[in-house]
C-alpha cells in the first residue's frame, strides 16, 4: 500500500485529517465534563488544544461590575507578553476583544483578513503583537447568564493562509463547542466550591425588576402579572432587601449588573 503524505495544510491526502484524532466525536465535550478539578479542566484543554497544533492561546472572562472578582485569565502566552499587555491596559483597544464583544459567532482574523484598526494606540499594539507571533487566528466570544462576557482565543501557526483558511473550516466549530463547554465547566466548579455565592432572586422578582425597568408602574405590572399593587411592592422591597440596596432605581442597577436580566 502507497503510504500517504501530508500537504500543507497538515491533512492526511486520502484520509482523516492526522489532528481530528482528539477530537473525534467531541471526546473533548465529555472529558471536560468528567474532569476532576478546574486544574484538570485546564490541563485538558492544553493538551487537546496542542493536539491541534494550537500551542499558544489564551481564555479571560470579565464579570459584571457588581462582581468583587473581575476577571479570571487562563493563557499559555509568554509571560513577559501577558505582563506587558496588562500594564500597557491593552485590553481596552484591542481590536480582538472590541470585536468579540460584538459578535457571537468565531471571529477568524489574518494578515490576509486583518482586524480592523482606528487609531494610532492600536496600530501600535497590532504591530507589537506581530513581532511577538501574533498573526493569525480564531476568537470564540462567550456570554455567560450572569452578564459575563469572556473570550478563548487562539494562535495558528499554519505556514500559509491556504492552510490556515483550511484548518478554520475543519475546526472553527469544535473550537466553539470546547470553548463554550470549557467555560461552563471551569465555572461550574468555581462557583460550587466558592463561599460567596450570588444573592437568589425568585422569578417573580426578577420579572417584576424587568418590567420596572422598562418603565412600568406599580399599577401597570400588577395589572400585566395579575397581583396587588401591594404585592409588588413587597416583592421589589424583597428583592432590595437581597441585593443590599434601598429605591427601586438602585435595585434594578444592581439586578442588572449581577445579570439576572438585561436592560
Amino acid at each position: 500500500m502507497a503510504a500517504r503524505s501530508k500537504d500543507e495544510s497538515g491533512f492526511m491526502r486520502g484520509g482523516m485529517p492526522d489532528r481530528q484524532r482528539s477530537f473525534e466525536s467531541c471526546e473533548i465535550l465529555v472529558d471536560l465534563e468528567r474532569a476532576a478539578s478546574v486544574q484538570a479542566c485546564q490541563s485538558l484543554l492544553r493538551s487537546k488544544f496542542a493536539d491541534l497544533g494550537i500551542t499558544n492561546f489564551g481564555y479571560v472572562r470579565m464579570n459584571p461590575p457588581m462582581v468583587e472578582d473581575r476577571s479570571y485569565i487562563f493563557s499559555s502566552y509568554d509571560p513577559d507578553w501577558l505582563s506587558h499587555y496588562v500594564a500597557q491596559d491593552y485590553v481596552f483597544c484591542d481590536p480582538l476583544v472590541l470585536e468579540a464583544r460584538k459578535s457571537l459567532t468565531p471571529i477568524i482574523w489574518s494578515e490576509a483578513h486583518p482586524l480592523p484598526v482606528r487609531t494610532t494606540r492600536q496600530a501600535q499594539f497590532m504591530k507589537e503583537a506581530a513581532a511577538n507571533g501574533f498573526r493569525r487566528g480564531i476568537a470564540i466570544p462567550i456570554r455567560g447568564f450572569r452578564g459575563e462576557f469572556a473570550m478563548m482565543s487562539m494562535i495558528l501557526e499554519e505556514p500559509s493562509e491556504r492552510a490556515f483558511a483550511a484548518f478554520c473550516d475543519e475546526y472553527k466549530y469544535l473550537l466553539l463547542l470546547a470553548s463554550l463547554y470549557f467555560h461552563h465547566e471551569i465555572w461550574r466548579r468555581i462557583e460550587n466550591g466558592a463561599a460567596r455565592t450570588l444573592p437568589e432572586l425568585t422569578a417573580r422578582q426578577v420579572e417584576i425588576l424587568r418590567l420596572a425597568a422598562a418603565g412600568k408602574t406599580a399599577w401597570e405590572i400588577s395589572v400585566i402579572l395579575e397581583l396587588s399593587e401591594d404585592g409588588v411592592r413587597y416583592h421589589i422591597r424583597e428583592a432590595g432587601r437581597k441585593l443590599g440596596t434601598f429605591g427601586i432605581t438602585a435595585t434594578i442597577a444592581k439586578a442588572i449588573a449581577y445579570g439576572y436580566f438585561s436592560p
